[in-house]
């Protein structure tokens, strides 16, 4: 990336930055229905800067405290956090990402996923189309050390037996109708934590 195109970027940071301070002092709180925190994110690993990334995500994590996210903004907190040094946070973001998209992972590191049979996306954030669309990838120069930790991540024994649950309970629901052990299964899925 050249200097003139990471001035450009930084450019669009500041921009976006000031868009949603604006809302918040008009409306007293974020209205960001255009998605604007997450390409700061974004914008801010396009171009290596992880020191300021880590503190935007702060930022995000105090003012977007129940926030959702999507699978890329998970990957790229995680990545933040990685060279950051701070891994336990990104051990944390990797199974976020998985969780919002059990392909992200195997496409990061491989360029392509197989659909595990017997499960259906909940949501569109979960399809496999999705993640294909992922502009990270294992082989990029930037990722080698990144790609590395995670590989080891994801076979530690904790982060299979929480990836597991995962798909274990994201099988059984399909099968089990609309009453109280459906509803039990839905909050153990979603209280799946590293």
């Amino acid at each position: 990336m050249t200097p003139a195109q990471i001035i450009r970027i930084q450019t669009k940071i500041i921009k976006l930055r000031k868009i949603l301070a604006a809302e918040r002092v008009r409306f007293g709180c974020y209205d960001d229905s255009a998605g604007r925190r997450y390409t700061i994110l974004s914008l801010y690993v396009s171009v290596a800067d992880y020191k300021v990334a880590a503190v935007y995500l702060r930022w995000f994590f105090k003012n977007f405290p129940d926030d959702a996210g999507f699978p890329f903004f998970w990957v790229e907190a995680c990545i933040t956090y990685f060279y950051n040094n701070k891994l336990d946070r990104a051990r944390s973001m990797a199974f976020n990402a998985f969780v919002s998209n059990p392909f992200i992972w195997e496409v990061f590191l491989t360029g392509i996923a197989t659909e595990v049979e017997g499960i259906k996306p909940s949501s569109n954030w979960e399809k496999l189309e999705l993640a294909l669309q992922l502009p990270y990838r294992a082989n990029q120069e930037q990722y080698v050390d990144f790609s590395s930790w995670l590989q080891d991540c994801l076979v530690e024994p904790k982060m299979q037996e929480v990836i597991q649950t995962y798909f274990d309970l994201k099988l059984k629901l399909p099968t089990i109708p609309i009453g109280p052990t459906r509803t039990s299964l839905v909050e153990q899925l979603y209280e799946l934590k590293i």
